[in-house]
């Protein structure tokens, strides 16, 4: 094989390895909730015991203080969103299978996963600790602080 073709070569490789193993915001379309797929694939499968159980894991990773991934982040704003939205009993911003699944749930609300929810939009929210944040803050600022101020706001009022 030629060297440039061989550079060439290992240099795809490597761009192919790289990008295996890190979380990427190619499958990101929007600031909202449910405008990716790392959210979209987790609702997919949504559960009672799935949810609380993704949100305390989720908010434990948000208390430990270290920078949070794109997937936990993309799924725990999902989480917020939705428990805001069995809380507020509004439900038209919600996908529609999602927005079925949170009105025959309701009962599975608690202060602890409301506070929860909470500790992870402030954690996914700060660029310091979020790849998420990190990204929607260096493009599409004001969109992002809209978003985090507007997901806060419905969750603060139920």
């Amino acid at each position: 094989m030629k060297k440039p073709a061989k550079q060439l070569l290992t240099v795809g490789l490597l761009l192919i390895s790289t990008s295996l193993f890190q979380p990427s915001l190619a499958d990101s379309w929007g600031v909202s909730s449910f405008e990716n797929d790392d959210a979209l694939d987790w609702a997919f499968e949504l559960e009672e015991e799935s949810l609380l159980r993704t949100l305390a894991s989720t908010a434990e990773a948000a208390n430990s203080g270290k920078n949070l991934d794109l997937s936990t982040c993309a799924i725990g704003l999902a989480i917020a969103d939705i428990l805001s939205a069995m809380q507020s009993k509004i439900y038209g911003h919600l996908p529609d299978d999602v927005a079925v699944w949170a009105r025959a749930n309701r009962d599975i609300l608690s202060p602890e996963s409301s506070s929860q929810a909470l500790r992870v939009i402030s954690s996914c929210a700060k660029p310091n600790q979020s790849a998420l944040a990190s990204h929607w803050v260096e493009n599409s600022p004001s969109e992002w602080k809209s978003y985090i101020a507007e997901l806060n706001a419905r969750l603060k009022e139920s």
